[in-house]
């Protein structure tokens, strides 16, 4: 009965985890979008869209990744690509039908193909580079 808990236990806590990326999240590309290779373009063919990012940021499109670049655990669920940069202290969130709206970031809502995609830049982020990433968005 004693294993029987526990097993249940072990279910629920791994049930409850679970996975903050979004399915379609395995379909992101990455390249750089201009010759002069300072600007990265993310892209996911199945939902036609693309994010243009500045070259210096890692990148994240599972929790896997997530956890290589970030100890914490991620801010939102959903996530469709997540983007870090400690040099400019910035990080952001590509997100897939979002409707939370977490203290510390600034957001950017887009409908692209009747999908509803919300673009979180954390708040510590310069406000020049902030305004470039909240445009990123855009239709394939």
């Amino acid at each position: 009965m004693r294993l029987f808990s526990i097993s249940v236990l072990v279910c629920i806590i791994y049930s409850c985890s679970g996975n903050n990326f979004s399915q379609y999240s395995q379909y992101n590309t990455k390249a750089y979008c201009y010759e002069d290779q300072q600007y990265l373009c993310l892209s996911n063919d199945s939902l036609k869209l693309k994010f243009v990012s500045f070259g210096g940021f890692k990148f994240a499109s599972s929790d896997e990744e997530f956890k290589r670049l970030n100890k914490k655990k991620p801010k939102f669920k959903n996530i469709l690509f997540y983007g870090d940069d400690r040099y400019i202290k910035t990080d952001y969130y590509v997100l897939l039908d979002n409707k939370k709206r977490k203290k510390g970031y600034a957001y950017k809502d887009s409908i692209i193909g009747n999908r509803h995609f919300t673009v979180a830049v954390n708040d510590s982020c310069h406000e020049s580079n902030k305004k470039f990433l909240l445009k990123g968005l855009r239709n394939l």
